[in-house]
């Protein structure tokens, strides 16, 4: 049997979800931008860092460090760091 999850977030300007891990390298996280202000969304996986686009998808294992942020109106700098 399969199973899993479905969560939708809204991030305001100047959100950040800290930097974490999963407790288990037993399940990926797909990530949707669904909409996305250019340049100002970004997600950090281990050392990549990548800015959001809307439709993108990334896919991750969930025990790598990982965090969002998105930033108040500024624009990520480039590379995505």
């Amino acid at each position: 049997m399969v199973s899993g999850s479905v969560y939708f977030s809204l991030m305001s300007p100047g959100a950040r979800l800290r930097a974490h891990c999963g407790p288990t390298n037993s399940r990926l996280r797909v990530h949707l931008a669904l909409a996305a202000q250019h340049g100002t969304c970004g997600m950090r996986v281990g050392n990549e860092s990548r800015l959001w686009r809307e439709g993108e998808v990334w896919v991750f294992d969930d025990s790598f460090e990982h965090e969002v942020r998105r930033r108040r109106g500024r624009r990520w700098p480039r590379g995505g760091g």
